[in-house]
């Protein structure tokens, strides 16, 4: 969450090594403020801001969903995972059995559990990494009708690299806004049609995927898709489109029980 709203790169979330963290260019605990419109992360380095250069201070926005809110997240981080002091690193990995100090969590650490949470969507783990949280982060500024020059200083930019992340925005709109159109009658009938899926081929026999598990799983995926139309205005505010949203709510619950 802070690197999709904070369009953040990896070396701003942790550091490559336990013994390279320094609290003069990594992020600390005492850099996170709670401050309008929710949490101010204060940005000490980065490719673009060097020794030399003032601190970017970059706005963390409460949402109104808790599952997707930063500002909830970074509290319910703290209280699970307490930091000694104010100088320790931002992302800490608990303890095992909860007995002894937390650890730094390393740039490679937190690859491979991004690429663990990929690998439980279906997703590439090569098609997206966890620079793809910057990319989709300012993707989705874009299509929010964000100006360019704000999404450059949002993102630290300094260049028309910004260019090569939100340049394709448009089109995709347009796509968003032709799905937005669909009644309920026709979300459903695409959902059951296209759910039961054949798996590849493994060990000589065709296996074919969950009915129950795929049907929650392409839920999940359209619970996440419609509720950022609504948000953004997109999906038109109407009765019926309230109670898919919340139908949609409910199903994604039980989704996450059967994992």
């Amino acid at each position: 969450l802070f690197g999709f709203y904070g369009f953040l790169r990896q070396s701003n979330l942790a550091p490559p090594t336990v013994a390279s963290f320094d609290t003069k260019r990594h992020t600390c605990r005492d850099d996170m403020l709670f401050h309008h419109p929710g949490l101010i992360l204060i940005l000490k380095w980065s490719k673009t801001i060097r020794g030399s250069s003032q601190p970017e201070l970059i706005p963390l926005a409460t949402n109104e969903d808790e599952n997707i809110c930063p500002v909830c997240a970074y509290r319910d981080m703290s209280l699970a995972i307490p930091a000694k002091n104010k100088h320790a690193a931002l992302l800490l990995v608990p303890p095992a059995n909860h007995t002894g100090p937390a650890t730094i969590l390393t740039v490679p650490q937190l690859q491979r559990a991004f690429a663990e949470l990929l690998k439980v969507l279906g997703l590439s783990t090569t098609a997206y990494s966890l620079h793809s949280l910057r990319r989709g982060g300012a993707s989705l500024a874009a299509a929010n009708q964000a100006s360019h020059s704000d999404i450059m200083r949002h993102g630290t930019w300094r260049s028309n690299a910004v260019n090569n992340y939100i340049g394709s925005v448009g089109p995709k709109t347009k796509v968003a806004r032709c799905l937005a159109t669909a009644n309920a009658g026709c979300l459903y009938w695409y959902l059951i049609r296209f759910t039961c899926v054949p798996s590849p081929m493994r060990e000589g026999r065709h296996q074919s995927v969950s009915l129950v598990n795929s049907v929650h799983y392409i839920i999940f995926l359209l619970l996440a898709n419609l509720s950022s139309l609504y948000q953004l205005g997109v999906l038109p505010k109407s009765h019926t489109s309230t109670t898919i949203l919340a139908i949609l709510q409910r199903l994604r619950t039980l989704y996450w029980k059967t994992l």
